[in-house]
């Protein structure tokens, strides 16, 4: 969720570090840092939340990423779980 940039910014930011994941604009409205201001402080960016397959935030990482294979063995957890029934 880009919560300070805008479009064109975030999509050449995209492009230059081969992001390939969907982002959510949310610069102007507000709407989604609202929804999710229970689990994320606003001056907390970055922040990453991985969300399971029912639509839940599994993890949350406030601040940068020291590397990428933090990332990559939360969203393969994420990945394997089983949901609730």
């Amino acid at each position: 969720m880009n919560v300070r940039d805008q479009a064109a910014n975030a999509i050449a930011f995209n492009q230059s570090y081969g992001i390939t994941y969907p982002s959510i604009m949310d610069v102007d409205g507000g709407a989604m840092q609202l929804a999710f201001s229970g689990s994320i402080p606003p001056n907390a960016v970055p922040t990453t939340l991985v969300l399971d397959k029912s639509g839940r935030v599994a993890a949350r990482i406030l601040g940068a990423l020291s590397t990428p294979s933090i990332l990559e063995t939360i969203v393969r957890d994420a990945i394997a779980e089983v949901p609730a029934a």
